[in-house]
Parts: C-alpha cells; structure tokens; sequence
C-alpha cells in the first residue's frame, strides 16, 4: 500500500484507473522480448510509444515498454498538482506554453485528440519592458506611446534583422554584435534578447546556430499558449492510450549491449530487458554527461556533436503575493538591463485575467544569473527575485514581505533548479559555436544526434530537425519522427 501511495502522489496524471494496474514491483529479469523499449517517459517518448501501441504490424499489436528513471513522468514537462492549492491552478515547474500558433506543429493534432482547451497570452500586446530607465508597454502594445518611445529599445529589436540576413561564418553572439556595431544600451538589451531565451552566454551563442534552430519566430511570436488545466494533460491523454504495465518509474537505465539475434539487451537499476528495438530519449544532460553506457550504438560522430550543443542553466521560480504591485493589463516582462543584480530574464503572470485566481508572478532565470545563483538556498534565490521586483516596480517596501504565508508560517514560492535534476541535467539545448570537425558542424549537429543506429533509435528536443528545438512541440516532433523510423525498421524485420 505505501508504493501504491507514493506513486499516486508523484504520478497523479496517469489516473487512478492506470495506477491500479501498475505493477508494484519490477522482477530482476524480463524474459519478455519487446518489439520497443523506450527510455524515458517525456514528451517525445510518450508520442513514440502511444503510436506504437496504436499499431499492427501483420495484424499484430506490438509489445511496447517504458522505463523511466524518475519517479514521475514527463521530464521537463513537470505539472506540479500538489501546489494548485497554494497557488490557485496546477503549477508549470518546467514548460510553460505552446510557442507556435495553432496549425503551426502537430502538437496542436494532440491538443484536439484530448478535446483539451487552450488560452492565449498575448506576450507582445500585453507584455512589457523594462531598463534603467523606465518600465513602459512593449512596442507593439496599443498601450505603447510617444512617451514612451525610445530609440535604443528600436535598435536592440532590429538584432533579430541582423540574425536573419546574416549570411557570414558562424560566430558568437558577442562577436555578431561587435561586428554589428551595436554598443551602449543597445548592446545590452540585445545580449539580454539573444541570451535570455535559450540561457545561453554571449560568448558561446551561435549565430547560425540561430538561424538553423528557427529560433527568432519563436522568440517574436506575438502569442502563447496555455493549456487550461495543466500541460500535463497532454501527457495523461497518451498515458490512457498506453496500458500500464509498459511503463516502469524508477527504473534508471544504466547500459545497452547486444543480444541474441540482433536484439538489445538494456539494463537498468532495478532489472534487465531485452528488445528488438530501443528508442533512447535521453536528455541532451544525460548523453554529455555520459549516465548512460550506450556500447556499440553510440558513434564517434555523436560524441563530436555533442560539441556543439549545450544545456541552458535555467531556474524557475513562482512565488504568490497577498497583492498584485504589477500593472493590471501585464502579461509578461522582459528585464533588458544588463547588470549584476539583474536576476530574472522574463517574468510572467500565469494566471493573467483568470478571474479570481491570486496573485502569482513567475520568474525565468536564464544563463549566468541562474549559473550565479544555483549554489544559493531555493529561499535566498527567491528574495533575489524579489529585490529585482523592488527595483522595477518601485516599491516602497520589499516584495519579499508580501509573499503569502500558509498556515505554518512557511513562505508560498516554488523554486525549480533545472540544473541539478538529476535526469535533465540542464535546461533547454542551444547550438554553441564549435567551427567543424570533419563531417559534423553547427549545421548538422542535432540531424547527427538524431541519427538512427538500428536497432537504436534517438529522440528528444536535441534532435528536433524540422520543429523548434527547445520546445515541447519540438520534443514531439521527433517523437513522431522516431514511430516513422521504428515502425519502418520493424516492418522491415518481420
């Protein structure tokens, strides 16, 4: 009864229909042989394993296995229910919104496979910045003025210009803006554009590494979109599709080999299992930091790609104050000022115009300023954040004062450090500049990660080839690319 327990509180979006059918222990070895398995139980895994569990092949279904090495599911799609009560709905502790209006990725089939509804947050119209020198409405908001017109706002936004008809060789950000001309404040509001998103140094950034990853639309979308309830439904929808016994939590893959007759063999920390074919959705964290021993089927030219690739530092931190300070029609902000004390990138209001829910902001800590503060205890980083709010907004007295108390005095805030997970191991992937070794550049880097080594298969944002890598709609496209390839292979093998 305490395991039942424990996995209905850290699996609360599988349902209880689903939990009453987990197995309750794992057996040391499997004598089953899987069609698949699938290692990890995120975005990109789950859309991998539901189709396959949805498919025949000679009119027959295929035995399909998860193994996650958490004790939840989702990886940095993390929908934290038990905080819904504090702060008024579920809490996003990692991905937050859909990027991309609908009809732009097939995230959005998922989103109406699940009858699931969605808000818009209008981060442009109704999003605002702020410098040194004043907090005022974004450009592009009906709010914005003559008053608050300044021109070295203008020029750090015409970067993304710059990215887009740059057509030299790959340097860093730091380079692309000297090159440029840019200095001043301009120079900085645009390191603060360039860095915030991906938590990328300047330094490191790469500029083509921009332009192949598709990641300015992104940044210059002029919406969001939310998922009414939770992310995770998403999520829970796809698990319903999947029978319970194939997904196994806390099973931490440790090593493939090879088995008889082409298949594979994966052990884990709780057992071994052998299949004729293995999906590997591993954090881009996980693979360069080597967790996990892929034998034969990891190449000399992965390991050169993952040369090229980084993980964000990122933390996130949502706190809930007993009254909003923030103006009332503020969706988001971005903090533009470089300078030691600046702590957030973006804060944003996650329950914007959702009648009487409280007042939460949520700040996103990208970059050196999450690098900087990672040591730090979860509360001295929040009252960081909360000195940066009394800067911006002027307050009188601290922000810190104001967050709300539960009924043992403890504080209402959730500090998520992206960095010391020990399963994502970073924050989201960003291309660095590395030149090129022999067939691998910045261009291919991720096509290279991605390709298949049958009868291992890779997935993940990481990979993301054709969708935005650094994204959820991204992790689910290679999902999707993965069945392709899997369900071909199979096919081809019976």
């Amino acid at each position: 009864m305490q395991r039942r327990r424990f996995l209905q509180n850290s699996l609360g979006l599988l349902g209880s229909s689903l939990l009453a059918q987990l197995p309750l222990c794992a057996v040391a070895e499997d004598k089953t042989i899987y069609d698949c398995i699938v290692i990890g139980a995120g975005p990109a895994g789950l859309t991998t394993a539901r189709n396959l569990a949805n498919t025949r092949i000679k009119g027959k279904s295929l035995k399909i296995l998860i193994l996650e090495g958490s004790a939840r599911i989702g990886g940095r799609m993390f929908t934290d229910r038990s905080l819904a009560k504090d702060f008024g709905s579920p809490l996003e502790l990692g991905a937050e919104y859909i990027h991309v209006a609908p009809g732009l990725a097939p995230i959005w089939d998922e989103v109406s496979r699940y009858r699931l509804e969605t808000k818009s947050y209008p981060k442009l119209l109704k999003g605002y910045l702020y410098n040194s020198e004043f907090l005022a409405p974004t450009p592009h908001s009906p709010l914005y003025s003559i008053g608050h017109l300044n021109f070295k706002i203008l020029r750090s936004y015409k970067i993304f210009k710059d990215i887009q008809n740059y057509d030299g060789p790959d340097i860093s950000g730091a380079k692309f803006m000297k090159l440029m001309g840019y200095d001043g404040f301009p120079a900085e509001s645009a390191e603060a554009l360039l860095t915030g998103h991906l938590g990328a140094p300047l330094n490191a950034v790469s500029m083509k590494g921009f332009q192949y990853d598709h990641i300015i639309p992104q940044i210059k979308g002029t919406h969001e979109f939310y998922v009414q309830g939770g992310y995770d439904q998403i999520l829970r929808g796809m698990c319903n599709e999947i029978t319970a016994e194939k997904i196994l939590l806390n099973h931490k893959v440790q090593k493939l080999r090879p088995g008889k007759d082409n298949t594979v063999v994966v052990q884990t920390s709780q057992g071994t299992f052998t299949a004729r074919s293995v999906l590997s959705t591993a954090s881009l964290g996980m693979l360069k930091s080597h967790s996990i021993d892929f034998g034969p089927y990891w190449t000399t030219d992965k390991d050169t790609a993952l040369q090229f690739l980084e993980s964000a530092h990122q933390i996130k931190v949502s706190i809930r104050f007993s009254k909003q300070f923030w103006p009332d029609d503020m969706c988001m902000l971005n903090h533009l000022e470089k300078s030691e004390r600046r702590t957030g990138h973006t804060y944003f209001v996650p329950n914007y115009k959702e009648g009487d829910k409280p007042p939460v902001l949520t700040a996103l800590i990208s970059g050196d300023p999450a690098k900087r503060l990672l040591p730090m205890a979860s509360k001295d980083i929040v009252m960081e954040v909360c000195k940066d709010l009394d800067v911006m907004f002027k307050l009188q007295s601290s922000s810190f004062k104001k967050i709300v108390l539960r009924k043992d005095k403890s504080l209402i805030y959730s500090c998520k450090k992206w960095m010391d997970d020990p399963f994502a191991k970073g924050g989201i992937s960003y291309l660095q500049v590395h030149g090129s070794q022999g067939k691998v550049s910045t261009q291919n880097a991720r096509k290279t990660l991605a390709q298949e080594t049958r009868p291992v298969f890779w997935a993940g944002e990481a990979t993301s080839l054709v969708q935005q890598p650094a994204s959820v709609h991204g992790a689910h496209s290679t999902g999707l690319r993965a069945f392709t390839e899997i369900f071909n292979y199979l096919q081809g093998i019976s």
